[in-house]
């Protein structure tokens, strides 16, 4: 059956990929063999299969594959296949593939995913299609990933696309400009004095410590004169981060007299006369979805101590955290005014607590609550960062009202990204751990415990 198989394909490709298929007027042959070639995709269980068809889609010039494209980079349950048909949409000679891309920006997923979906459209020569996909996202990772496909347009107009960004109130946007700024062919020679300019006027915790990780990607005379700059924020949360920059001046300097090259984040080993680089600060970024329901209106202040009892953990081992939060409630069907809530990413403790006092709590979860909308605006929309570990913690009292759509979106970024998930679950209101709960954690290679 597999050599069958292989033998229609190989027929249905020899025919596509010379242009036989007319997109108003395909002969019945042609039709057929598309149709071969979209069988075989749809049969196959191979990860690898499917991208090798995949990558046959591409040299066709059907709108019809292009559509099938679209619907992989959608549903497809293994992520690297998804972000190969992303990219194969980057390369079929179908006009509407523009416009499919556009649409996948809005629709979230894994990070890969969504990356391959960007850098396809700047392979279109998408530079107007990204910017309009920037308008359409509506998250911090979605317009992220869009600013970092622009550093994939060596266009000047794509350089100072992401230095206007870099002036956006938004801290998010602002940073994510500079990091495409540093990584663009002309954008990098002002990341240095972009970076400045943004130390200059904003002095939120959440820019000072993301400049400071965009900084350390640098060359050695882009560094150091920010790092003077850098070292004058007194913030204790931006303390240990200001010490990485000393540490990172003085290996320079030692280098210097050691006559040793050294510069950016990417140490020289250590040699004889080379002195041993710096350590590198560890990254977390961890995302705490919570019961916002009715029955948890008595622990509200338990479920806070316990991130304060883990963001101290991390912080006296010397790690840059970040904490996210997702509220959620009732399932669609029952909830009263909204389903989740969230705070983005952020290294400021005080405001991810203020953010969870100011939840209101209400509603009820007999029919299960909103887990799987709360999983999808942490692990689809965070803006992940791609250095660090990333890790969700479900606290929960009840089961989920859709537990099939939870365990493919958890066993999808565990697969795609390592994005483990851990439950605390709360036995003071219902004394059984549900099911299917229990399985989320194993799925996303996380425990239980109880939250206490």
């Amino acid at each position: 059956m597999r050599v069958q198989t292989c033998v229609v394909v190989a027929s249905a490709v020899l025919a596509l990929g010379a242009g036989d298929v007319a997109r108003a007027g395909d002969s019945t042959q042609a039709m057929k063999e598309l149709q071969a070639l979209l069988a075989s995709l749809a049969s196959a269980t191979d990860p690898g299969e499917r991208k090798a068809l995949v990558r046959n889609l591409a040299a066709t010039t059907s709108v019809r594959a292009a559509e099938r494209l679209r619907r992989i980079v959608r549903t497809d349950p293994d992520p690297s296949v998804r972000a190969e048909a992303a990219a194969a949409l980057g390369r079929i000679d179908v006009p509407e593939a523009l416009g499919f891309l556009v649409d996948l920006v809005v629709l979230g997923g894994p990070r890969e995913v969504r990356r391959a979906v960007g850098r396809a459209i700047a392979r279109r020569d998408g530079r107007a299609a990204l910017l309009a996909a920037f308008e359409k996202a509506t998250d911090d990772l979605g317009r992220g990933l869009v600013l970092e496909a622009l550093a994939d347009d060596t266009s000047l107009a794509a350089a100072e696309a992401l230095e206007r960004f870099a002036a956006a109130d938004d801290a998010h946007v602002r940073v994510e400009a500079v990091r495409a700024l540093a990584r663009h062919p002309s954008g990098k020679l002002i990341a240095g004095d972009t970076l400045k300019s943004v130390l200059a006027k904003r002095h939120d915790v959440d820019t000072i410590l993301a400049c400071i990780d965009i900084a350390e990607t640098l060359d050695d005379t882009s560094f150091r004169p920010l790092a003077d700059l850098l070292s004058s924020f007194l913030e204790p949360e931006v303390q240990r981060a200001v010490a990485a920059v000393r540490r990172r001046l003085a290996y320079i300097d030692a280098c210097a007299a050691a006559k040793q090259p050294c510069g950016g984040s990417d140490y020289a080993p250590a040699t004889d006369t080379a002195p041993e680089p710096p350590p590198v600060l560890p990254r977390a970024d961890i995302v705490y979805l919570f019961d916002a329901t009715g029955s948890v209106s008595g622990h509200i202040e338990t479920i806070k101590e316990r991130i304060r009892r883990e963001a101290a953990t991390l912080a006296s081992i010397d790690t840059d955290l970040r904490i996210g939060v997702v509220a959620y409630r009732d399932t669609p069907k029952h909830r009263d005014l909204w389903a989740t809530r969230s705070l983005p990413l952020t290294h400021d403790l005080a405001r991810v607590l203020q953010w969870i006092d100011a939840v209101k709590i209400g509603g009820s979860d007999s029919q299960g609550a909103c887990i799987t909308e709360a999983l999808e605006q942490s692990m689809d929309r965070m803006g992940w960062r791609w250095n660090a570990q990333r890790q969700v913690g479900l606290i929960a009292d009840s089961k989920t009202g859709d537990p099939e759509r939870s365990r493919d979106l958890v066993r999808l970024h565990y697969s795609a990204d390592r994005t483990h998930l851990r439950v605390w679950y709360l036995y003071r209101t219902r004394t059984q751990l549900p099911p299917d709960v229990e399985e989320l954690a194993r799925i996303g290679g996380g425990l239980v415990e109880s939250l206490e």
